[in-house]
C-alpha cells in the first residue's frame, strides 16, 4: 500500500496518454518559452508539457496558450522534485532551447535517464551536453521542428551513452575535484568531461573566467545536483 502511494505522489496527473516533450526551466522570456511556444502551433499534433516554477512571466504565457488554442501544449507549476524525476522518466525527449544559462542543470537530469535532449547551442550548453545532446542552429520555433525529423530517430538509439555522459556529473566529483583552492596557488585538475570538449576546457581558463567565478560557479552547481540526485534521482528508478 505505501509503495502504491509513493508511486502516486511521483505521478503527474492530467497529461493524458501518448508520448510528449518535456521542457524543465523557470518560467522566464529568457528560457525562450515564446519558441517553445511557436513550435507547438506549427507541430500540433505533438504534445509538450512545459514544467516550471510560477513566476510574474507566467500568467503571460497561459493566456498566450489559451489565445493561440494550443491544446497540445500543458503547463504543470512548482512540481515537486519526485514529480520531475517523473516527467524525466517518461518524457519521449527533452527541449532547452534556453537563450541565457549559468550553467544548464536540467539537461543533465534529463540525460541521466538517457533521454534526447535537445538544446540551444548558446552560453554553457554545448559544454553540458557536448557530442551526446542535439543542437537548435536556429531558436524559432518553425525552425526547431525539423531539427526533430532530422535526428529523433539517432538520438532515440543512444540512450546508454548519454545517461553514462549525465553520470560523470555528480556531487562526488564536485566534492574531490575543487575548482581551485582559496590561496590560489595550484590550478583545479580537468574533468573528464572537459578534456572531451575544448570549448568546455576554454570556458574555464584564467582568461576567460577568474578563479573566484569558477568557485562560485561550481558551487551552486553542487549544491543543485546534492538535491536532485538526493531526492529524485531514486524515486524515479521505480516509476
Amino acid at each position: 500500500v505505501h509503495v502504491r502511494r509513493a508511486e502516486q505522489e511521483r505521478v503527474v496527473p492530467g497529461l493524458g496518454e501518448g508520448p510528449f516533450l518535456l521542457p524543465v526551466s523557470g518560467i522566464a522570456p529568457s528560457k525562450n518559452i515564446a519558441a517553445l511556444l511557436d513550435l507547438a502551433a506549427a507541430w500540433p499534433e505533438q504534445r509538450i508539457v512545459l514544467a516550471g516554477a510560477t513566476s510574474p512571466y507566467t500568467a503571460v504565457v497561459q493566456r498566450e496558450v489559451a489565445a493561440r488554442g494550443l491544446a497540445n501544449v500543458t503547463i504543470r507549476l512548482d512540481l515537486t522534485e519526485a514529480q520531475k524525476a517523473w516527467l524525466y522518466a517518461h518524457c519521449a525527449g527533452f527541449l532547452f532551447p534556453s537563450l541565457a544559462e549559468g550553467f544548464g542543470l536540467p539537461p543533465i537530469e534529463a540525460m541521466h535517464f538517457g533521454k534526447p535532449a535537445f538544446l540551444s547551442r548558446l552560453t554553457s550548453l554545448p559544454e553540458v551536453g557536448v557530442l551526446v545532446a542535439q543542437y537548435f542552429d536556429q531558436r524559432d520555433g518553425r525552425a526547431m521542428r525539423p531539427v526533430f525529423h532530422a535526428r529523433w530517430h539517432s538520438a532515440s538509439a543512444r540512450a546508454a551513452p548519454v545517461a553514462a555522459h549525465a553520470r560523470g556529473f555528480s556531487w562526488t566529483r564536485c566534492a574531490d575535484e575543487p575548482c581551485v583552492n582559496f590561496s590560489g596557488e595550484t590550478r583545479p585538475p580537468p574533468m573528464r568531461w572537459m578534456r572531451s570538449s575544448p570549448m568546455a576546457a576554454a570556458a574555464f581558463r584564467p582568461a576567460s573566467m577568474s578563479p573566484m567565478r569558477r568557485c562560485r560557479r561550481w558551487a551552486r552547481s553542487a549544491t543543485a545536483v546534492r538535491r536532485w540526485w538526493n531526492t529524485a534521482c531514486g524515486a524515479a528508478a521505480a516509476g
